[in-house]
């Protein structure tokens, strides 16, 4: 999957998976979830982390998109709360930037992977679907 447009090779990748993307910005949430539903997912909506604490459910989530900068609750606070709960499921943060010190703060909050944004596609899918294995 080295281009950046849904074909019909991967439209299915991730049929079966539901995800919860927790984003606060509605272009975003649209965008993330235009593109995720194409790919086959099922999609929840969170639009902050404290929101996204309360929706998360292992057993039906097989992964969480958190966006990094968000009013209530951060998307690190959040992260750090559903490692403390013993969420285990992995969780990708989505940002516009990264530095040194956000890199940091995303290893010690228990998110597994970043994806800076504007994502592609393919490289969403591919870092979902490495995290499953």
């Amino acid at each position: 999957m080295s281009n950046s447009t849904i074909t019909l090779e991967n439209i299915r990748q991730l049929a079966g998976h539901k995800i919860l993307v927790v984003e606060d910005n509605a272009m975003n949430i649209l965008i993330a979830k235009k593109t995720l539903e194409n790919l086959g997912a099922i999609v929840d909506i969170a639009t902050n982390g404290l929101e996204a604490l309360k929706m998360v459910d292992p057993m039906r989530h097989s992964v969480v998109l958190m966006d990094l900068n968000m009013p209530v609750m951060d998307g690190y606070e959040s992260s750090r709360k559903m490692r403390e709960l013993n969420i285990t499921i992995p969780i990708i943060a989505i940002s516009a930037c990264i530095q040194n010190e956000v890199e940091e703060n995303v290893k010690k909050s228990g998110i597994n992977e970043i994806i800076v944004k504007p994502f592609l596609p393919d490289e969403l899918c591919e870092t979902i679907l490495k995290l499953q294995n």
